[in-house]
Order: structure tokens, then C-alpha cells, then sequence
């Protein structure tokens, strides 16, 4: 296997799964070899690898388990020139098709996939400071009302609303500065 073809597959890596640390393509080939097959484990089903890269994980794996690589010499009966042909025809496809590629845009990291997933920025507070200041501003009222506040001030500061996640934070925050002194608890009204 040459190391070129490897530290492509290892920059692929690299940039699809967002490793960090990246892998160091500027290692000697066996190490190389057994850092991008620690990496090829990583690889998910939603994970769009090259096919060179699929081929490079596939022969380290069979390498690396002591399996021979597939034989890429040719029939006795085909001629050397008749190979060099074939193998310029090859060549010139790949070009054609990778020119009638578009462009790929960088593949998101999967940090980067998961801070996507939710908001593109995050609220400039918490949601259990959001209920703090709710509780603050809330003495004398009901448990439920200071949810529907603690969900607006969340929401306010650029948050979404979630009213589960607004009762929760109101909850523990409440039995937490109850078991401070810091508030009391009447029935269902703050003190």
C-alpha cells in the first residue's frame, strides 16, 4: 500500500469523523496504518467515505489481521501493453468523473452535526438561572406561575420553550434554596 494513498484516507478521516486529535499523516507507514484502522472502528453507517478510503480501511483491516491483499496483477494471457492501455483508459474515466462531480462542501464534524441539531446559538443563560430570577421576582406567587416565567425569561434570552424542562429547573431550584433557608414553601406558594 503506498502512503500516499494512506494519508489521503487519513485526512478523509480527519475532516468526516472530526477526530481530535487529527491523525498525523506525518507518521512512519506501520503506525499510520494503525492509527487510521483505530480511526476506520469509528466510522458510522452515515459516516460518506470516499471509495479509496473504503479501500484503504478494507486492506489495513486484512493486513493488519494477517489476511493477503487481492492480486492486482494481470491475466498470463494479457499482454503488458494491452494492461498499460486498459489501465490509461481507467485513468482518464476517473478524470471525467471527477470532473462531472460538483463540489463537496466540508462534511460537518459530528460536534458540529450536534450543535446543529439544536438552536444555531445558544441562550445566554441557563434555564435554572431563568427560574432563580423568576423565583426571585416571584415571592407569594404559585409553583405553576413561576413555570410559565421561568419558560418566558428562558425564552427572552434566546432560548426555546420547553415547559417540562422550565417545572424541572423551577423544581430544583426551589427545593435547593428551600434547603438554604433562603425560601419557604406554603402548599404550593413561595414564600
Amino acid at each position: 500500500m503506498e502512503k500516499k494513498a494512506l494519508v489521503k484516507a487519513a485526512k478523509e478521516l480527519n475532516e468526516v469523523l472530526g477526530l481530535e486529535p487529527e491523525l498525523d499523516v506525518k507518521l512512519d507507514l506501520e503506525k499510520l496504518k494503525e492509527e487510521v484502522k483505530a480511526a476506520g472502528e469509528l466510522v458510522e453507517p452515515e459516516d460518506e467515505l470516499s471509495e479509496e478510503t473504503q479501500k484503504v480501511l478494507a486492506e489495513i483491516t486484512a493486513e493488519l489481521k494477517g489476511v493477503p491483499e487481492e492480486s492486482e496483477e494481470f491475466d498470463d494471457e494479457e499482454s503488458d501493453e494491452e494492461g498499460a492501455e486498459a489501465e490509461a483508459e481507467e485513468e482518464e474515466e476517473e478524470e471525467e468523473e471527477k470532473e462531472e462531480e460538483p463540489k463537496k462542501e466540508k462534511a460537518p464534524n459530528k460536534v458540529e452535526k450536534k450543535a446543529k441539531k439544536g438552536k444555531e446559538k445558544p441562550a445566554s443563560l441557563t434555564r435554572i438561572q431563568a427560574a432563580a430570577m423568576a423565583i426571585k421576582k416571584g415571592k407569594g406567587k404559585e409553583i405553576s406561575a413561576l413555570v410559565e416565567e421561568t419558560d418566558r425569561i428562558y425564552i427572552d434570552a434566546g432560548g426555546d420553550s420547553n415547559p417540562k424542562e422550565s417545572k424541572t429547573a423551577v423544581s430544583k431550584t426551589v427545593q435547593a434554596l428551600a434547603a438554604f433557608g433562603a425560601i419557604q414553601i406554603e402548599g404550593n406558594i413561595i414564600k
